[in-house]
This record gives structure tokens, sequence and C-alpha cells, in this order.
């Protein structure tokens, strides 16, 4: 009777129930959405039972996340001016047809996976062992250029993006007021664009800080050993503090706290970049 009644009710108005693309969409999205929020209360729960119930090395706990940090901070105070420079020279000087070039090269780059970059610092960290030895002040910088080289293309193209969409009409006010192009980029477009450098840098920060193969692939190079050799290694942050964790069965240790606050960077790093780029809307608004 209920069915009917509901088919009765729906004829009478002209509805039609259909299990179309939207429902399907709308089906996706809320598995999708019950998937993560499983997974953070997974991460909360072990973190809080770890807390709890087991003497946690909190030295061990700062020192992933500090490193992670550092060689993270390193990786965009690198990769970002050279992302915005190159932005800035295709966008603003660069003629039609290089500027086609460089474009499509910087796509082509970002198609290259992390592991590939690993084996350049492979290679790269054993002609230095060759040549001059392993140094663990090396480590550091290291892993933030290939994580700088890493991030790159994902930075210069998301600043290419932001400078084709300022207004026009704000450089062909600078160029009416007698300005020259490099006064016009320093003073038109460079202001109108500082949210969203400001967005890159953090999107970057958030990208380089939970990559994990570019510094396994540095440790393993430099330390010429399984991953329990050494726990106080320069290289060693919250992503290999996992990998080291599932070697030694670490199952309600330090794992989950360190898992729990990567998201929680990870999340302030992501709300940070939103941040400035609403800002940047309402600025072009």
């Amino acid at each position: 009777m209920g069915i009917e009644s509901t088919k009765e009710k729906l004829a009478s108005t002209g509805q039609t129930f259909r299990f179309g693309p939207e429902t399907i969409l709308k089906l996706a999205t809320a598995a999708t959405l019950v998937v993560l929020a499983a997974v953070v209360i997974f991460v909360v729960i072990g973190a809080v039972r770890s807390v709890l119930l087991v003497d946690l090395d909190l030295d061990l706990i700062l020192t992933a996340v500090v490193n992670s940090l550092v060689i993270a901070a390193g990786a965009v105070v690198v990769a970002l001016p050279v992302g915005l420079l190159s932005a800035l020279y295709i966008t603003e000087l660069a003629p039609s047809k290089p500027a086609k070039m460089f474009w499509t090269t910087i796509k082509v780059l970002s198609a290259v996976p992390s592991v590939v970059i690993g084996f350049i610092g492979l290679v790269w960290l054993g002609y230095y062992e060759s040549s001059q030895g392993t140094s663990p002040l090396r480590l550091y910088p290291a892993a933030s250029l290939l994580l700088a080289l890493m991030v790159y293309p994902s930075l210069a193209s998301f600043l290419i993006e932001h400078f084709r969409r300022i207004s026009p009409s704000l450089r062909a006010s600078s160029y009416a007021l007698g300005a020259s192009r490099w006064q016009t980029i320093v003073y038109t477009v460079y202001p109108a664009a500082r949210s969203s450098i400001a967005a890159a840098g953090f999107f970057g920060l958030g990208r380089t800080m939970g990559d994990t193969a570019i510094v396994l692939m540095l440790w393993q190079a430099a330390a010429r050993s399984s991953l329990t050799a050494s726990q106080d290694h320069r290289l060693f942050t919250v992503p290999t503090a996992i990998v080291m964790g599932a070697e030694l069965g670490w199952h309600h240790s330090e794992l989950f706290p360190m898992a729990m606050l990567i998201m929680i960077l990870s999340l302030a790093i992501s709300s940070l970049g939103r941040r400035f780029m609403q800002s940047h809307w309402r600025v072009q608004e």
C-alpha cells in the first residue's frame, strides 16, 4: 500500500523516480566521504590508545615531524621562486612560440614520477660517495632539492593559470599610464597575484611533506642498509617512520600519533592555502 500510494502521489504531481547519473554521483560521493571518515576515525582511535596505553618516545615523534617540515620547507624555498620566475616569463615576457614550448615542457615534467627523481638522487649521491664520501649534512639539501624538482612543475602550472586569469584591464591601465613591462609586472601583476603565490607555497609544502619515495631512496642510498639500521638518521621523517614501523611491526606505538600529526599539519596547510585563494578571488571581484 505504501509503495502504491507513493507512486500515485508521484503520478499526480507529474514526477517520476529515476536512478540516473545524478543519483549515482551522490552515492559515490557519500561512499567516498564514509571511507575517508572511517580512515580518520581509525587513526584518531589508534593515536588515543597509543597515548593512553603506551610509553611513547616523544623525542622520536618530534624528530620525525621536525625533519619532515624542514625538508619540505627547504623544497618550497627552492621551488617557489623558480616556479614564480618561470610563470612570469611564460605569461608576461616570452613570445608566443617560446611560451608555448616552455609551457609544454613544464607539463611533461609534471608527469615524471617521483621515483624517477629519486633515482636521479641515487645516481647523484653515488657519485659523491665515490668522489668525496657521503656526509650526513648533505642529506637535508639533497632531499630538499629533489623534492623541489618534483614539486616545481605543479607550482609553475598553478601560478601560470592564475596569472592568466588576472584581468587584462589591469595591465592595459598600467601601460596607458606609461609604465614599462617590468614596472607593470612589479607594480600591477605581482600585487594582484600575491595571494595565489602564497597559496602555491602552502600547497607545495603539503605535497612535499607527504612524499615518501624520494626520501626513502635517499635514505637507502646513504645508509646502504635496511631502514631499521638507524632511527636518528637525518632523513627520519614521518613517511619514512611509518615505513620503518611496517618493517618493525609497530602496531599501536608512535605510528598512530605520527599519522595523526601529519594529517593535522596537512589539513592546516591546505586550509591556509584555500584561505589565501579565497582572498585572491575576493580581490579579483
